[in-house]
Formats: C-alpha cells, structure tokens, sequence
C-alpha cells in the first residue's frame, strides 16, 4: 500500500470530511459541546450522547405521571434529509424516556413513570444518524 493511502496514528483521528460522499479526513472525530457529546466515522455515521436535565415526573398524564416536556439540543447537527433514530433511559428504574421526531438538530421528550415521582433524576439520550 502507498503510505498516502494509508491510515495511521497521523489521520486516525481527527477532523472527518467527505468529499461527494467520499471520505477525505481522517477516520474517527469526537468533540464535546455543552449540549453532549459526539463521535463521528469516516462513513458517515453520527452518534451523539448526552446526560439531560434533572427532572421530576408528577403531572398525571393518563396512567402515569411525567416531567414537562423539553428539547434537546444535539452537540452538532444531522445531516439535512436523514433519518436520527433518539433512545434514552429515563435516569433510575421505573421511570422512561418518550421522544417526539427527531430533526436533523434537536428532539422534543419528555420523561414518564408508573408512580407520582418528585425527585429529580437525570434521564440520558443517545441519537445515532448521518452526518453526510
């Protein structure tokens, strides 16, 4: 293999890029914003994490009970026209995240539990799409 082909410790990680879908950068890129944290690949794929705001779920909502709606704000945006598929947990056992659909930028949830619960707990999320 000719060495400018190659990948090593130089190009591994670092800054990704694609050039008409051809990747150009290097292979793994990762950053941290105050909205999470990101990990993108040389393919294409995007995953972004994140530990969202302490919340309480005491407003009835048919069987259950949950915490006011909110946003999440990815670290960094989708690629425009992909699909983000967003899971998350809803912080302790007993409580679970909903998400709204998500945009290439951001997801709506909220977060439900079986019992009247005024704790605050901190749920996490994790979208996984296309940066390109």
């Amino acid at each position: 293999m000719r060495a400018d082909f190659g990948y090593g410790p130089g190009n591994l990680v670092g800054p990704v890029s694609e050039n008409s879908g051809v990747p150009t950068g290097a292979v793994i890129e990762s950053g941290t914003t105050p909205n999470g944290d990101y990990v993108r690949f040389a393919d294409g794929t995007q995953i972004c994490t994140t530990t969202l705001a302490a919340t309480d779920c005491t407003n009835t909502e048919g069987a259950l009970f949950a915490s006011s709606s909110s946003s999440w704000d990815y670290p960094i945006a989708f690629a425009s026209g992909t699909s983000v598929t967003v899971s998350g947990s809803g912080g302790v056992t007993g409580r679970f995240a909903s998400f709204d659909a998500p945009t290439n930028s951001q997801v709506t949830y909220k977060v439900l539990s079986t019992v009247n619960d005024a704790a605050l707990q901190s749920p996490t999320a994790a979208a996984i799409g296309r940066w390109f």
